[in-house]
């Protein structure tokens, strides 16, 4: 018992110094209200009746974000909308779209920062 205390008792000033600089740190981190994360958010084709998508370089995309704190830790894949129209597609064949930030839909108190893939390649067959 007299060594547990004595241990406890050594440095005093320093461990003191130490808890602190953590409870510190802990409260700048939690306090942050500006948070970046990414989110693997499913693509959805817009496709005219008469094609049907046979194949896709990429289902997913990575999305990164930045937003509030709260917003961010709520969040979940499925909140976001990425929908890419193939309405004027009417031939079969292989196409390449363009995915741009603007095209994504996040939650309300986020920006989308980044995408990727930026291009995805679709190929269209009669349906």
């Amino acid at each position: 018992m007299r060594n547990l205390l004595k241990s406890i008792s050594n440095h005093i000033e320093i461990k003191a110094f130490c808890f602190l600089l953590a409870i510190f740190l802990w409260l700048y981190v939690t306090s942050e209200t500006i948070m970046r994360k990414n989110f693997h958010v499913p693509v959805k084709f817009e496709i005219s009746s008469a094609m049907n998508v046979a194949s896709v370089s990429a289902g997913i995309v990575l999305v990164g974000v930045e937003g509030e704190r709260k917003a961010i830790l709520k969040a979940k894949s499925e909140d976001f909308s990425l929908i890419v129209s193939m309405k004027g597609k009417n031939l079969p064949g292989i196409y390449t779209e363009t995915i741009l930030p603007d095209d994504i839909k996040p939650p309300s108190g986020m920006t989308i920062t980044n995408v990727s893939p930026t291009n995805i390649v679709i190929t269209l067959k009669k349906g």
